[in-house]
C-alpha cells in the first residue's frame, strides 16, 4: 500500500488513492506544500497520470520511478505545474523561470518527497536509514554535532538530511558539509525536531532553522518550518 504524507497550504485531492494516509496542514505564513510517497506502483501508474511531461530513457528502472514519482507529486500539489519552464542556474540548482514559487525534490528509494513554496527558496531532503552512515559521520559531522546525534542511526540520518536540505536551499555551488554547515542545537517539539544551524559559507553567514522528523523508515528535513 502506498502512502502519502502531505503538509500543505491547500487541501490535496487524490481520487485514485483512497487507502493512503493523508495529513493536511494549512500553513498561511509560508504558503508551502510538502508531500512524501512510498513507491510501490509500476512505472505505468505514474506515466498514465503525468501530463505534459515524458519520462527520460534512463537505463535504471529505479531512476525512472523516482523521476516519475516526484513529478507526479509536484503535479498533484500544483495541477498545472510548469515542467516546461524548469531551468538550472549556473551552479545546477533547478528553478522555474518567471513563475512565483520555488520547489525542491528528494528521493531515497523507495521513498520520494517534494516541497513547494510560493514565497522563498526551499530545501527538502529525505534519507532512508542505513547502518553505514555511522561509519561515515566523521566526514560531515563535527564532534559537537555527534554529541547531538548520540551515535544513533536515525539521528545521524536526520542531521545528514538537514545539511542536504540547507545545501539545496542555498543552491550556489560547493559547500563543505562539515565546515560550512554546523548544527548547534536540537530541540524536540511536540511533533517534530527543530534544528538550529550555523550556516557559514564564505558568501553567506546566518543562523538557519530547519524542521525535521524521524519517520519509521526514513528521516526528512526542510528549511521551512511547517506548523504540524
Amino acid at each position: 500500500m502506498s502512502f502519502l504524507h502531505l503538509i500543505s497550504a491547500l487541501v490535496g485531492n487524490f481520487p485514485y488513492l483512497c487507502s493512503m494516509e493523508i495529513l493536511n496542514i494549512k500553513d498561511d505564513e509560508h504558503k508551502t506544500q510538502m508531500a512524501f510517497w512510498n513507491i510501490e506502483e509500476p512505472l505505468s501508474f505514474f506515466s498514465s497520470h503525468l501530463k505534459n511531461i515524458s519520462i527520460p530513457e534512463y537505463k535504471s528502472e529505479r531512476r525512472k520511478l523516482e523521476f516519475a514519482a516526484t513529478r507526479f507529486l509536484l503535479q498533484e500539489l500544483v495541477s498545472d505545474f510548469p515542467f516546461h519552464a524548469i531551468e538550472k542556474n549556473e551552479k545546477g540548482k533547478p528553478y522555474i523561470k518567471d513563475n512565483p514559487f520555488y520547489f525542491s525534490i528528494s528521493h531515497s528509494f523507495p521513498y520520494v518527497g517534494v516541497a513547494i513554496s510560493e514565497e522563498q527558496s526551499i530545501g527538502l531532503d529525505l534519507q532512508i536509514y542505513e547502518r553505514k552512515i555511522s561509519r561515515l559521520q566523521d566526514k560531515f559531522l563535527g564532534k559537537k554535532e555527534q554529541e547531538l546525534s548520540q551515535s544513533e542511526i536515525e539521528k545521524i540520518t536526520l542531521l545528514w538530511s538537514g545539511k542536504e536540505a540547507a545545501y539545496k536551499w542555498y543552491g550556489e555551488g560547493f559547500m563543505d558539509f562539515k565546515e560550512h554547515m554546523q548544527f548547534i542545537d536540537w530541540k524536540e517539539e511536540m511533533d517534530y525536531i527543530r534544528l538550529i544551524m550555523d550556516f557559514n559559507h564564505p558568501e553567506m553567514q546566518k543562523k538557519l532553522q530547519l524542521q525535521g522528523k524521524m519517520e519509521k523508515d526514513f528521516a526528512w528535513a526542510s528549511t521551512t518550518i511547517f506548523k504540524l
